[in-house]
């Protein structure tokens, strides 16, 4: 028995992106050549996203010297900044010492019970040899230190561990209903096993499903998933609605716990929860080959997670 399939295909068409909900970057570096190329990645990004049906929009700001930096923090909140630690005028470091201190300061101003926004995400970016007491200092100002160059997985990784907090802070779906309005039914609660080996990526992602209204339980390895798997069932049904697995996991990769997950099933005849893929690079192939029914990109937005939400419920919350 199986359940009713999620298509390994690309999604419909993008709906247009809620300026609410766009990502916003910047990026300081005086090199040109740098920067141009980490702008090409996120389009590339944008585009591979897209593609698969997900809506999503990055906004990139540049600036070539820390003092241009400086007066865009001044005048737009951004979810991630980029510092180039060498900056030839006012340093990443002091770019950062200011941001922090300045952002501190609105916080101790700020009104009792007054909401104000989390700093941004602080990226260090550079080239140079680091000793020992650099390293300590860049870890206390910055979320996470790149190397340079920056190659387009790794600027993956950053929007995927990074960026999903900012939409989090601006989700509205806890805001109360409008006067007069009834309360809609609460949808059944979906319960998720998560299989991702990255701490920080497995985090936001739950977080993310669970803004929805959804149950998420993580474990870090292919083993641990076998094991929670084989001990989720009660008859022939499965206490999971959905699987997510990162591909590219440590010893047991998510196709070939995918692959173990369908033969599995098909052996004792059990209902297998949908598999997604959750990946950089999707590969539908290789998807319909492993067992997999459809793959999540990375970065992990909001507007995926509703999308792939709004699509399960209406296949198994009919009547």
């Amino acid at each position: 028995d199986v359940a009713p399939a999620m298509e390994v295909a690309p999604m419909a068409a993008a709906a247009a992106v809620d300026p609410a909900n766009m990502y916003h970057i910047l990026l300081c570096d005086d090199d040109p050549i740098a920067s141009c190329s980490i702008e090409e990645m996120i389009y590339q990004i944008e585009l591979s996203m897209q593609q698969l049906g997900v809506s999503v929009a990055i906004k990139l700001q540049c600036a070539a010297s820390g003092k241009d930096a400086c007066v865009q923090l001044t005048k737009t909140i951004f979810d991630l900044v980029i510092l180039d630690i060498d900056l030839p005028d006012v340093t990443g470091f002091d770019i950062a010492h200011w941001y922090l201190k300045r952002s501190n300061a609105e916080h101790a101003r700020a009104p009792a019970r007054h909401h104000v926004r989390s700093p941004s995400t602080l990226v260090a970016l550079t080239a140079l040899e680091l000793n020992d007491a650099v390293k300590v200092e860049l870890n206390q100002l910055f979320s996470e230190v790149l190397p340079k160059p920056l190659s387009i997985m790794m600027l993956r990784a950053v929007l995927q561990r990074w960026l999903p907090r900012a939409l989090m802070e601006s989700n509205r779906q806890g805001e109360p209903s409008a006067p007069g309005t009834m309360p809609s039914e609460p949808p059944r609660v979906v319960r998720i096993l998560q299989v991702e080996d990255c701490e920080i990526a497995g985090m936001a992602i739950e977080h993310l499903f669970k803004s929805v209204g959804c149950w998420v339980e993580t474990v870090h390895d292919g083993e641990s998933a076998m094991e929670k798997l084989t001990h989720s069932y009660r008859g022939s049904h499965t206490e999971y609605d959905l699987v997510l697995v990162d591909v590219n996991l440590p010893t047991v990769s998510g196709y070939a716990l995918s692959s173990w997950y369908a033969d599995m099933c098909r052996q004792q005849a059990l209902r297998r929860a949908p598999v997604i893929a959750v990946t950089a690079e999707p590969d539908l192939a290789a998807c319909r080959a492993f067992g997999v029914d459809r793959c999540l990109p990375k970065p992990v937005t909001i507007e995926a997670v509703n999308e792939l939400m709004l699509q399960w419920r209406a296949l198994h919350c009919k009547g």
